[in-house]
């Protein structure tokens, strides 16, 4: 990945007036439409290469008109944090199918007795998703298992998925909290424990100056963060901005992906920060209502999309911290999550449609069918009564309970591996 070509100087409107473009029909119409996509300066440049005008000054066109008709974030007075947007029509489109979709009244599309499994192993995901993002190395079918057999971890980066895991059930409990600093702190300490060098970095601010960002593949200064001096304020400013809707409406989603830039852009710790800036996209998301989104492990996008990821910071950045380019980013990566969780919750009802056939007339539960379908997808592959205890948010009576009557019905069977007991699928069950 290489740093992106800076967009060139506007043009000063004593010298070109942006606006006479609107009597132009044909240009105009042109810039309306690449406005919809709102392209960075390398690829806007060659969209625009062949209108009347030098490519710099539809530039300058679309950049006035996002200064003129945008809407402003600051935090605080200098203009090293001030900011800008605009929500284009196409992302105007998202957020209206959001509002359709993703608040807490639509979540009757999801079976309630599938509730707690799916809620789980989405923040499973999203945990090691954003971890590994953050440089944890290990494998997702590693990392799960460990957490849902309640294993301690033992690598650092394992503690980093287990950590991260934590701090987001901890946001769950907090969801109806307003963020303050002291929040802020509390859950970096919690994502950073026992993973930093020096302890006591963890749940404080830093104290280097600046950090340069860099590129984990190529070692390349991407970003240098503003100095230590401003963290402190900038965050009071960031926690005022989450919590007050006084002023211009800013839409939640929009506010969420704002935030999320905000942290990495102060980068207010010494290490973690991605983990936290996406942790509170979910807290603010879950905050002002849009309660599905917890079961959309978004992270899991980001990491398959890292360099898209790094380069709507960098478009941000070196554009004038136009924050369009992070929010048109975000907008997709929870489309596509939103897109992911319905075919997911469409095939858990078809398995269960198939197991229910199968072991029709056995009088089993919902939760034993899911445990069944756990088992074949497993193969060889043992279960425990602590991984099925986690996976479905029971009590350890309740999970070995549901094993017990499967081996009873002869779908599973017993095996002791030292001192506990371990359950495999019957050879005779088929595997789905």
């Amino acid at each position: 990945m290489k740093k992106p070509e800076l967009p060139p100087k506007l043009w000063d409107s004593r010298d070109y007036n942006p606006f006479r473009v609107i009597h132009h029909k044909e240009l105009w119409e042109k810039l309306v439409e690449l406005n919809k996509e709102y392209p960075y300066w390398d690829k806007f440049k060659y969209e625009v290469k062949n209108l009347e005008i030098e490519a710099s000054k539809s530039w300058s066109i679309i950049k006035n008109l996002t200064s003129f008709f945008g809407k402003k974030v600051k935090l605080g007075n200098d203009p090293l944090f001030s900011f800008k947007y605009i929500v284009t029509d196409n992302t105007q489109q998202l957020l209206h199918q959001f509002d359709m979709n993703l608040t807490g009244n639509t979540q009757t599309h999801i079976a309630a007795e599938d509730k707690n499994s799916l809620l789980v192993n989405a923040l499973m995901e999203e945990a090691i998703a954003s971890s590994r993002i953050d440089g944890a190395d290990t494998t997702r079918r590693v990392a799960k298992d460990m957490l849902l057999a309640q294993r301690k971890p033992v690598t650092v980066s394992e503690k980093m998925i287990y950590n991260n895991y934590a701090a987001l059930k901890r946001i769950d409990d907090i969801a109806h909290q307003p963020l303050t600093p002291e929040l802020l702190l509390e859950l970096h300490k919690l994502i950073t424990a026992g993973t930093l060098d020096d302890a006591t970095q963890e749940g404080a601010y830093r104290t280097a100056s600046h950090i340069n960002i860099i590129y984990p593949t190529t070692g390349e200064i991407l970003f240098v963060t503003p100095a230590s001096k401003y963290i402190a304020e900038a965050i009071v400013e960031l926690c005022h901005f989450a919590n007050t809707d006084e002023g211009e409406f800013t839409h939640p989603i929009v506010r969420a992906s704002v935030l999320h830039f905000l942290i990495g852009y102060i980068h207010p710790f010494a290490n973690g920060n991605g983990r936290v800036a996406r942790a509170i996209f979910n807290w603010c998301l879950l905050n002002r209502g849009y309660w599905l989104a917890q079961y959309m492990p978004v992270s899991r996008l980001i990491e398959k999309s890292h360099t898209q990821y790094y380069m709507a910071f960098l478009h941000t950045e070196l554009d004038g911290n136009d924050l369009t380019y992070f929010i048109n980013y975000q907008c997709k990566e929870l489309a596509t999550a939103y897109a992911e969780l319905k075919q997911y919750v469409q095939q858990k009802a078809d398995n269960k449609k198939e197991l229910v056939t199968l072991v029709k007339h056995n009088n089993i539960n919902n939760r034993q069918l899911q445990i069944l379908h756990m088992a074949m997808k497993n193969g060889a592959k043992a279960i425990t009564i602590k991984e099925v205890q986690t996976a479905f948010d029971v009590f350890y009576e309740t999970a070995r309970t549901d094993l017990l009557g499967l081996v009873d019905k002869k779908f599973l069977y017993m095996k002791k591996k030292g001192k506990a007991f371990t359950f495999l699928r019957a050879e005779e069950v088929k595997v789905i």
